[in-house]
């Protein structure tokens, strides 16, 4: 009765966690296929893909030789199943790097086709700019605008180190920029605290791009309102905000319109509540989710059995905050590293929800496969569906990690449901990979 009783435990678990997947992934593009990098190294952000499924996004190095200040990439799908790249932008292109380097974030595209981004260099003060790239009417050229240069006040009070994408009301739910809306986002640095960060906001009036500083953190003692912003805000449709932070153990925090004027900030959940850290480390991703409430994911904490010990403080969560009450409460949905080898991944780094409610996200390394650069396992793409956890795909599955290694970043979902991203390691160009672009096929 005994031996029946822990084989049904065994089929059960293995029900709620699978490691294994029938879904084919197909690498579009491995980076440093040109001489010197020419068409990019090390892309970090997350893709978009336009109404007629070409798919956009960045490198964070490459490009121009003498400048290595990344690239801005286009992937158009052949009629034969093939895909053709295409640079449409090298930073560095002006003097100084007027036009920015770096570009560490993702894109977002509005309804007429036109990409916005950020980079982390460059500008007029070399801290970093907002732009926006316009294509011609066939989309053979591209024009470059500067919307922001960071650092423009003095000590930066208006921010610099601006590492995440631009969020806008909607964008949780995949739906395109309009153009106009007002965009957020965050600066890991700078601020009128000196060195703890900003939240901003972009907006349209009178038809020029206006830059406003809607919060700098640790504008209270000990930085109990949360420093160091670590996820791209999102905005629900009263115009509150939403992010995190990862000063301490990490923070997500809210922040909302004044009848008056100005702003408010008020912290939802610290992390770390207990000895051991179940709630989650460090968040580093958040979205709105179907309900209403935030979906988030901790890169550390949580309890999953198999966590190394040498992965100080835990293997990351999935999480949820209900915010319909008075004091919102933190669930954690998922630990990370539930299976041996950390099969199921570990440090995630993205999590998002497709329209039927299903999350999707990555894992930076784990999945199993441990012929990595640092033998910790290549990342996966995963899909939790209720409590039924899943692996898509494991990287490093293939010999020198040609299939991408390490993906820091979410996903684009195009037809059919097909998934695109890209990893910062891998493929089969120079040694570890300069990075690929990859599709999933559902």
């Amino acid at each position: 009765m005994v031996l029946r009783y822990v084989l049904l435990l065994m089929f059960l678990s293995s029900a709620l966690v699978s490691s294994s997947s029938a879904r084919p992934l197909t690498t579009l593009y491995s980076f440093c296929r040109l001489e010197n990098c020419e068409d990019g190294i090390a892309p970090l952000g997350r893709p978009v893909l336009d109404s007629a499924g070409n798919l956009y996004g960045t490198t964070n190095n490459g490009g121009d030789y003498a400048s290595n200040a990344g690239t801005v990439w286009q992937l158009t799908p052949q009629g034969d199943g093939s895909w053709s790249f295409k640079t449409i932008y090298e930073f560095c292109a002006g003097q100084d790097c007027a036009d920015g380097a770096d570009a560490h974030s993702g894109l977002i595209i509005d309804a007429a086709g036109n990409l916005y981004g950020i980079t982390t260099g460059g500008g007029k003060f070399g801290k970093g700019v907002i732009y926006e790239l316009m294509p011609n009417a066939e989309k053979t050229k591209w024009r470059l605008k500067v919307l922001h240069n960071f650092c423009a006040k003095t000590s930066c009070i208006d921010g610099r180190a601006p590492y995440w994408d631009l969020g806008y009301a909607g964008a949780s739910s995949g739906v395109p920029y309009d153009g106009v809306s007002p965009l957020f986002s965050v600066t890991q640095d700078g601020g009128s605290n000196d060195y703890y960060g900003t939240l901003f906001r972009l907006s349209l009036q009178s038809g020029r791009w206006k830059y406003r500083v809607l919060y700098s953190f640790c504008s209270q003692a000990n930085c109990a309102d949360g420093a160091w912003p670590s996820s791209t805000p999102v905005v629900d449709s009263a115009g509150n905000v939403y992010g995190a932070t990862s000063y301490g153990n990490g923070a997500v925090y809210e922040v909302n319109p004044m009848q008056r004027g100005g702003w408010s900030e008020k912290i939802l959940h610290t992390f770390c509540q207990d000895e051991t850290c179940s709630d989650g480390i460090y968040p580093d991703s958040l979205i709105l989710d179907l309900r209403g409430d935030l979906l988030g994911s901790a890169s550390s904490g949580g309890s999953g059995a198999n966590c190394p010990p040498n992965y100080e403080g835990g293997c990351g969560v999935i999480f949820r905050i209900a915010l319909d009450t008075k004091l919102p409460k933190l669930a954690v949905l998922y630990n990370f590293c539930e299976l041996a080898d950390c099969a199921d991944g570990v440090f995630p780094q993205s999590v998002q929800q497709n329209s039927n409610g299903t999350i999707l996200g990555t894992t930076y390394r784990g999945g199993g496969n441990d012929g990595d650069a640092d033998g910790y396992g290549g990342g996966t793409v995963f899909q939790m569906s209720g409590k039924r956890y899943k692996v898509l795909h494991a990287f490093c599955s293939k010999r020198e990690c040609r299939d991408g290694e390490y993906p820091t970043t979410g996903l684009a979902v195009g037809a059919a449901g097909a998934l695109f991203s890209v990893t910062f390691n891998g493929g089969n160009h120079v040694i570890n990979g300069a990075g690929t672009v990859f599709k999933l096929t559902p």
